[in-house]
């Protein structure tokens, strides 16, 4: 309970101070500690809108997004395997950068 309040209090910080990155990260961390939680609905919108966008094209950006990206598309991926559903290919294509 006491890390959703810190990453609700984060995700309220950065954006207030126009920090969109974090704001993804942490949104995609309140997902992995939604999904710990077993409230994995909640979990799912956390997860995904961290990296539910448009997949860029450009190898580099891609490089970029995907670290904002990483915790969501974590979490995503726990949640799809306990749900018995696939992966998002989004999830394994921003997974799919770093290694």
């Amino acid at each position: 309970v006491e890390a959703e309040a810190l990453a609700r209090k984060a995700i309220d910080y950065s954006t207030e101070h126009e920090l969109a990155g974090l704001v993804d990260y942490v949104k995609g961390a309140l997902g992995w500690i939604l999904l710990h939680q077993g409230r994995w609905d909640e979990a799912a919108v956390q997860a995904n809108a961290s990296f539910d966008v448009l997949a860029p094209v450009d190898e580099d950006h891609l490089g970029f997004v995907a670290a904002r990206a990483f915790t969501g598309a974590c979490a995503q991926v726990w949640l799809s395997a306990r749900r018995g559903q696939p992966i998002p290919p989004n999830a394994l294509l921003y997974l799919d950068t770093f290694v």
